[in-house]
């Protein structure tokens, strides 16, 4: 019988354990090698299967972030002592973004602010495009809104094709302000004021035969969008009582930035002129 001597080189053993290192490396390689094509795969599956569903994966997507918006805001704005009535973004030198409308037009239904408008003084926002914007990204909240005087009568019949079979519960209405709109105003309320037959005007009886035209309460905060800050010839009767904040964009706004101003709005108190 042949014994190894003490501390003898065992060849054979040396063999078969440096064999299944090589095999357990070679293993764990191929191993990683095929989870990473098999990830490459899925992934190019994914984006070829999105490149044709991505208009319902898009709506979706959609519909699931202004879900979980929808419950941290509201959590939120609960904290805060108190929301806008109405809410005015004034468009400064920037121009008209409708995603961004619609995302405004969803965060207010969600805060509880019962008038959002929005002006232009290029006059460049258009009714339809706001329309469109919303039926596109946030149609389950179009049940809620409201349209205000500067929709027209069709288009508010339009609106309520869009609301299958559910009910209408207005909680925010939607106004859009023109430059002219201050003058028009006036004009209109002329016939009212001169039928009246008062003998005297004064601030508080102009008030109320403007506001027969106007809708609306006056906005008790504003977001002024750009780097000027100016009311760009907002309806300058409506703008008694607003607190003003300048907004570097409205741009590619987030959630958190618009809590952000209604935190400020919040803390802020009113001074009624005082």
């Amino acid at each position: 019988m042949n014994v190894p001597h003490k501390g003898s080189f065992n060849c054979a053993g040396f063999s078969a354990v440096a064999a299944s290192a090589i095999f357990n490396i070679c293993f764990n390689y191929l191993g990683k090698l095929l989870l990473i094509l098999l990830h490459q795969l899925y992934t190019w599956y994914h984006v070829i299967g999105t490149h044709f569903r991505g208009s319902s994966n898009v709506k979706k997507l959609l519909r699931t972030m202004f879900k979980t918006e929808h419950l941290d805001l509201k959590s939120r704005v609960s904290t805060y002592e108190k929301v806008p009535n109405h809410l005015s973004i004034i468009i400064g030198v920037e121009s008209p973004s409708y995603k961004d409308f619609t995302k405004l037009i969803v965060w207010c239904v969600q805060s509880g602010i019962p008038h959002i408008s929005f002006y232009d003084h290029y006059n460049g926002i258009d009714c339809k495009l706001l329309f469109v914007s919303i039926c596109e990204d946030a149609k389950q909240y179009i049940p809620y809104i409201k349209w205000g005087k500067s929709f027209s009568e069709d288009f508010k019949e339009l609106s309520k094709t869009q609301i299958n079979g559910y009910s209408w519960k207005p909680m925010l209405t939607v106004h859009i302000y023109h430059k002219d709109d201050g003058i028009n105003m006036i004009l209109k309320s002329v016939p009212d004021v001169i039928n009246s037959g008062i003998e005297s005007l004064d601030v508080k009886e102009l008030d109320t035969f403007l506001r027969k035209y106007i809708n609306a309460p006056d906005p008790d905060f504003a977001l002024i969008c750009g780097d000027v800050f100016s009311y760009f010839g907002f309806p300058p009767w409506c703008l008694r009582v607003t607190q003003f904040k300048l907004l570097t964009t409205h741009h590619n706004l987030t959630v958190e930035a618009f809590l952000e101003q209604l935190e400020e709005f919040s803390a802020c108190k009113q001074r009624w002129g005082k």
